[in-house]
């Protein structure tokens, strides 16, 4: 197949890549936590009910459009992309109308729920638990790009590729990942990326 491959920028400044393969078109957002190993072993675990049934998911980071937005995928991706059933939101506005401090809660289905903090004037732990009836699992943080998992006390980790030149970011050098998930959909004409809500269905 003729492809050709694009990544895209939009007026928020976000990016995406977009391939094209003849009259099929694949579009990814970039939340490249979603590559890092310690997800895709959070997803692996949660898949064989390692913790029981999770029952609370806490998070807390930077302002809702800076690390908030890392904190709203991870619940989405525990909860397999169901919709909350009720959300309730709270917070505090600097002058300038940006957002300071956000407190959020969700009320998902079967008594579930998740707690996100997002605040910019002070310092949060940015790490992401999983409750469940049987244990617990924590993304020690950085949680949007970590190298550190914690599953009932057992901490593993899972160290970054090695850079080439000084970095700008934390933990910039795990790209990498995201990059290798693209490289993988063009090669296969998959037009899913495992790590997405239905990353168990067939290509």
């Amino acid at each position: 197949l003729h492809s050709s491959a694009s990544l895209c920028v939009k007026n928020d400044g976000s990016w995406y890549f977009m391939v094209k393969l003849e009259v099929q078109m694949f579009s990814s957002v970039a939340i490249w936590s979603r590559c890092f190993p310690v997800y895709a072993e959070v997803r692996r675990l949660l898949a064989e009910e390692a913790v029981g049934d999770v029952k609370l998911v806490k998070l807390g980071g930077g302002a809702l459009l800076d690390i908030g937005v890392y904190c709203l995928q991870f619940v989405l991706m525990v909860f397999n992309g169901e919709r909350p059933e009720s959300i309730q939101a709270t917070g505090v506005l600097l002058d300038s109308g940006v957002d300071e401090s956000v407190v959020v809660t969700m009320k998902f289905s079967r008594k579930r729920m998740a707690l996100c903090a997002f605040l910019i004037a002070a310092r949060l732990p940015n790490d992401a638990v999983i409750a469940g009836t049987k244990g617990s699992i924590k993304v020690l943080g950085p949680m949007h790009c970590p190298t550190k998992l914690l599953v009932n006390d057992k901490e593993t980790e899972y160290p970054l590729p090695e850079p080439c030149l000084p970095l700008n970011f934390t933990n910039s050098t795990g790209l990498h990942y995201e990059t290798e998930e693209v490289s993988y959909v063009i090669k296969s004409t998959c037009m899913l990326c495992r790590h997405s809500e239905a990353e168990y269905s067939s290509c």
